[in-house]
């Protein structure tokens, strides 16, 4: 099995063809143009191939980013539609109203069941006095480093305590 030769190791072969030309001697003339003939159309095929494989390359990088762009509106389209099934399950569920206990009742399939939960209290983490005391405790350790500064967009109230890079 022969190796192909590269267009560039081809375009090599035809130009030292070409530049040696003037060299060739008047008995050898006959074979060199029927070899630099047969160099320059196997260029020419080459060329072609190569110009054809670029075009299938350019194609497949644009259907590939195509196709990505079709995927993600069908993702979007999917969670629209995800998000619309869930709301209307909710609303399907807090319509019966919640029984004695507060909670409100579950739909139960054979393999299923859907139910609402409440959702945990909500604070402002910017507001100190707001969060419970034992969520009001926070470390955060990261590396610093003389002339540098961590996490400038963290609220003064936290503490934090840095780690001085030398001693670890």
């Amino acid at each position: 099995m022969s190796k192909s030769l590269t267009l560039w190791e081809m375009e090599d072969q035809l130009t030292a063809l070409l530049e040696t030309a003037d060299l060739v001697p008047d008995e050898m003339k006959p074979a060199f143009i029927q070899e630099l003939g047969l160099t320059e159309a196997a260029n020419i095929a080459k060329r072609d191939r190569v110009a054809r494989f670029l075009l299938f390359l350019r194609n497949a990088a644009n259907n590939a980013t195509e196709e990505a762009k079709r995927q993600n509106r069908i993702a979007a389209s999917i969670g629209a539609a995800l998000d619309w099934l869930e709301r209307q399950v909710v609303l399907t569920i807090k319509s019966t109203g919640p029984d004695e206990d507060g909670k409100y009742r579950r739909l139960e399939g054979k393999t299923h069941q859907m139910f609402v939960k409440a959702l945990p209290v909500s604070v402002d983490p910017y507001d100190p006095e707001k969060i419970p005391p034992p969520s009001s405790r926070c470390v955060c350790a990261c590396r610093w480093r003389p002339g540098t500064y961590c996490a400038p967009s963290i609220p003064s109230w936290i503490r934090i305590r840095m780690k001085n890079p030398a001693k670890s």
